[in-house]
């Protein structure tokens, strides 16, 4: 459709819409979407998206770096983010890896601390978070972010794991224990979720 006028929206719009669906006990509260090269934060006062902001560091920017490190293949640091405890899967490691990879993630918490300082208005960043991810490394990236925010704020923040709460009040038990068993792309849900909910559709063209 060469003459077709095109309207693109960032995801974080529909993660704002789908965030209200799930959600209306607070109207400030920060989104964060932590895709494979980036993080993404969106800032919403009184119940309205009002700022967005990102760095260019993810899942796997993070994976590589400590396969880097340790000399192990990317596919398997980032397998230890979804592990149950992180630091485990260092003990064994030769002398100075371990203090090297708490480095990598320590510094990634400090970029995180910049970037939750960026709420574009004078105010702090709001107490409540939302963390999109993949379902199998909301743990680990869930104590990232609040650390990250709480050096940002020096306040306590409560983080919310999306990609859980999304499965647990909108899909049956049987699909759920699917796409928790396998290495499905659980990233797309917030997408599904905006995209098959009839509310939207009179909002925007879709194809």
């Amino acid at each position: 459709m060469p003459e077709a006028a095109l309207q693109e929206y960032s995801f974080t719009l529909p993660y704002y819409y789908v965030i209200n669906s799930l959600s209306t006990a607070n109207s400030n509260y920060c989104l964060v979407d932590i895709t494979y090269e980036a993080t993404e934060i969106g800032i919403v006062r009184d119940g309205v998206l009002t700022y967005c902001s990102h760095i260019p560091f993810g899942a796997m920017t993070l994976a590589r770096e400590l396969a880097e490190t340790i000399g192990v293949p990317v596919m398997e640091t980032y397998g230890y983010l979804k592990g149950d405890d992180f630091n485990n899967y260092f003990k064994n490691c030769a002398s100075g890896q371990h203090e090297k990879a708490t480095e990598i993630i320590t510094d990634y918490q400090n970029q995180l601390t910049n970037l939750f300082k960026e709420t574009g208005d004078s105010l702090t960043l709001p107490k409540r978070i939302y963390l999109h991810s993949n379902l199998h490394t909301e743990s680990f990236f869930n104590e990232q972010i609040t650390k990250a925010a709480t050096k940002s704020t020096k306040l306590a923040h409560a983080t919310y794991n999306v990609t859980s709460e999304l499965l647990t009040k909108k899909y049956p038990p049987e699909y759920v224990s699917k796409l928790s068993a396998g290495e499905r792309d659980t990233g797309l849900l917030i997408s599904a979720q905006f995209f098959h909910t009839e509310a939207y559709q009179s909002k925007f063209d879709q194809l």
